[in-house]
C-alpha cells in the first residue's frame, strides 16, 4: 500500500466461499485503515490486513451451516502482514479486527500466515461488550455463527493485540457454533 493510502476493510473487503489467497506479502506502514466488509446485523465493522471478512456467496449468515461441503473451504496460505490496526470511539455493536482477517464465517485453512505490528481497539465505553461480538486477534479477529470447522496452523502473532471484547494472540473470539480444529 501507497504511504498515506487509507483502506477500507482490508487489501480484500471480503473472500467468498471457494477463495484461495497464497503467497502474499503486505506491508502498510502509515496507511490509514476504516472498517469495511460490513456484515448482515446491525453494528456489525471488521477489518483485516489481507480482508474484512469471509463470508458465504450469498453475502448473508444463516442460523443454519451456510456451507456443508470442503471442496468450497476457503484456504489462506503464507500470508504475511505488517500494519497498525486502530480504532477510536467506535460505537458500534460487533466490531472484528484480525491481522490477517477480521470476521471469519465459513469453513476455512489458515496455515503459516504471520502478523507484525498493533492492534488497538480504544475508548469504546459506549457498548456493552459482553452483548456482542467483538474480538482483536493477531490472525482472526471473531470466528463466529455456523462457519463450520476452521483451521489455524503454524501461525505466528508478533504484534501487540489490546482492545475491548474477546482479545487473543491468534484468535480473538469464537462465538455461536465456530468449530476449532487444526
Amino acid at each position: 500500500f501507497a504511504e498515506g493510502a487509507t483502506i477500507n476493510g482490508g487489501l480484500f473487503k471480503q473472500l467468498r466461499e471457494g477463495a484461495t489467497v497464497k503467497d502474499l506479502n503486505i506491508a502498510a506502514n502509515n496507511v490509514t485503515w476504516k472498517t469495511g466488509g460490513q456484515l448482515q446485523g446491525k453494528g456489525t465493522e471488521c477489518m483485516g490486513g489481507l480482508t474484512a471478512s469471509i463470508e458465504a456467496g450469498d453475502g448473508k449468515y444463516n442460523d443454519i451451516s451456510v456451507i456443508t461441503s470442503m471442496a468450497n473451504i476457503v484456504t489462506i496460505q503464507n500470508v504475511h502482514v505488517t500494519a497498525d490496526f486502530t480504532t477510536i470511539d467506535a460505537d458500534v455493536d460487533n466490531l472484528a479486527i484480525g491481522g490477517i482477517v477480521g470476521d471469519l464465517g465459513l469453513i476455512c485453512l489458515i496455515e503459516n500466515c504471520s502478523y507484525t505490528g498493533t492492534i488497538t481497539d480504544i475508548n469504546r465505553s459506549k457498548v456493552d461488550m459482553n452483548a456482542y461480538n467483538s474480538g482483536c486477534g493477531g490472525i482472526v479477529g471473531v470466528a463466529v455463527r455456523n462457519c463450520g470447522p476452521i483451521a489455524i496452523s503454524k501461525c505466528v502473532n508478533n504484534g501487540n493485540i489490546s482492545g475491548y471484547g474477546q482479545v487473543g494472540g491468534i484468535l480473538g473470539g469464537a462465538y455461536k457454533t465456530a468449530k476449532l480444529g487444526g
